[in-house]
């Protein structure tokens, strides 16, 4: 008989609670952005005290980078599970690029989040990695098609794909002719 092992009833009511707390905050950020988003407001969406907030959160710096982390982190899997499938080059660079815009549209407030981050401070740095290791993604499919200067090109690529996301973001759905022009940059 397989046994399975569950969160003893503190620890469940603590992620429930956490994650209350992020999905108000990701409804706020879809509705009103990022800057307009209080701490007071994220508690009062998710129907807890604000003593509750700093329970689980430092400060509102550290509830944002651990949101945008688990975006990206997410966001990360989904590209490489899909772009690892076929031989290396433009076409396995297209579906981590699809999936990357897919994984946008199904999280429209976690990407907001990102297009709003740029501006704080403290996640300045934290954009900055990620987008340098999805860029390094994108340099080794552009190496494999024999792109020269692979390195600047997927940086500008990266750049192309996020500016697309937020086209679809503001949009609210798929921009197929978005999606198409910066397919055809990358043949």
């Amino acid at each position: 008989m397989k046994t399975t092992k569950t969160a003893p009833p503190r620890q469940a009511r603590a992620r429930a609670t956490r994650e209350a707390l992020v999905a108000a905050a990701l409804t706020l950020f879809d509705r009103d952005g990022l800057g307009a988003v209080s701490v007071d407001q994220v508690v009062r969406e998710a129907g807890v005290a604000k003593g509750t907030f700093y329970v689980h959160f430092r400060d509102r710096d550290t509830f944002l980078r651990e949101i945008h982390r688990d975006f990206h982190d997410r966001l990360t899997r989904r590209i490489t599970s899909v772009a690892e499938r076929g031989a290396p080059g433009r076409e396995r660079l297209w579906r981590g690029i699809v999936a990357y815009l897919d994984g946008c549209l199904a999280e429209r407030g976690r990407k907001a989040l990102l297009f709003d981050a740029r501006a704080v401070s403290s996640l300045g740095e934290e954009v900055a990695r990620r987008n340098a290791a999805m860029s390094a993604l994108a340099s080794r499919e552009l190496a494999a098609a024999g792109y020269p200067s692979p390195g600047p090109t997927a940086r500008l690529v990266v750049a192309m794909a996020a500016e697309v996301a937020y086209a679809e973001l503001v949009r609210g759905r798929k921009d197929t002719g978005l999606r198409e022009a910066l397919r055809r940059m990358i043949a």
